[in-house]
């Protein structure tokens, strides 16, 4: 079953992520929490140059059913519409989303690295233990947007960069239950100052740009 707040324009769930800095603190280890937007499905964060790790996640972790979803039958997807410029200072900045087995395990870790040459990267991947799901290196623009489509029957699991499926390196599907959602953005020190990222969760059919599979649905539980 699928918890979340109701949306009255288009009856597709949406997520508070709204935990505050010390719930960031004590379960993500992070210094800070992310300048939150768009009913909160949206962090942002403008670089100093001098490190630092902001967050977003939902309030009440990792027990708040408001917040998570389930991926243990049939077709889900979510999408993540990431802003990642050009970085050209000395040390890298890294957009990031995450869901995870209430602790447990990943179900995965999805990064968006700006590097210090102007390049960019993506890595999906399990952390425990670390298992690279995809990779891509020395990329002229960032993904704008990226899916990710689990499926439990099938045992799978696919990422698709700006609405296209990807070739993986390992499509194993984790699933698991109350799946919790968090989203990162890292600057290293070196890092170019000055420059905004955000990432935002798309929960809803009206903002998924994807073309997924039959009977695919939203983590909200409604069909795409």
């Amino acid at each position: 079953m699928i918890h979340g707040i109701v949306n009255q324009w288009d009856v597709d769930c949406t997520y508070s992520f709204n935990a505050d800095e010390s719930e960031l603190i004590s379960f993500l280890g992070v210094d800070g929490r992310l300048a939150l937007s768009m009913a909160n499905q949206k962090g942002s964060y403008t670089t100093t140059g001098t490190g630092f790790l902001s967050a977003m996640a939902p309030a009440g972790l990792p027990t708040n059913t408001q917040q998570v979803f389930d991926n243990t039958s049939g077709k889900v997807a979510i999408e993540f519409a990431v802003v990642c410029p050009s970085n050209s200072g000395s040390a890298d900045v890294v957009v990031s989303a995450a869901a995870d087995d209430v602790l447990v395990q990943d179900i995965f870790s999805l990064d968006v690295t700006a590097k210090a040459d102007g390049t960019f990267s993506v890595d999906m991947y399990y952390n425990t233990p670390f298992t690279s799901l995809y990779q891509a290196t020395g990329l002229i623009t960032a993904p704008s947007r990226l899916g990710v489509l689990t499926d439990a029957d099938a045992g799978t699991i696919q990422l698709y960069m700006d609405n296209a499926p990807v070739v993986m390196n390992d499509d194993t599907l984790r699933t698991g239950t109350d799946v919790t959602l968090a989203m990162y953005v890292t600057e290293f020190t070196g890092a170019q100052s000055g420059l905004v990222y955000s990432i935002e969760a798309i929960t809803s059919t009206s903002g998924m740009t994807g073309s997924y599979p039959g009977g695919t649905k939203t983590i909200c539980g409604t069909n795409l």
